[in-house]
């Protein structure tokens, strides 16, 4: 078989070396805006609701079932009422 892929590059320890190019997320392993590969999943740390709401938008799409070239409409119009849910509930 093929060899294994190399290591995952070492994390930056400084505090403030992590949150750059993060947004603020120094929590956030993977940093796309500096170069380099991403060797495996746990270099990525996804933020808990993300999760929720791309399960929540795939289980709209899939019980929808929009038409492939209303995908974006679609989920804009999915977006929008979850964002105006979410403004009312303020």
């Amino acid at each position: 078989g093929a060899p294994p892929p190399p290591p995952p590059p070492p994390m930056a320890t400084d505090a403030a070396e992590s949150s750059v190019g993060t947004g603020g997320c120094a929590s956030v392993s993977y940093e796309p805006e500096r170069a380099g590969p991403l060797f495996h999943a746990s270099q990525i740390q996804v933020p808990p609701m993300l999760e929720s709401v791309v399960k929540e938008f795939t289980k709209a799409a899939i019980r929808e079932q929009p038409a492939a070239d209303e995908l974006y409409e679609w989920a804009l119009r999915f977006f929008e009422a979850k964002a105006a849910q979410g403004k009312s509930k303020a």
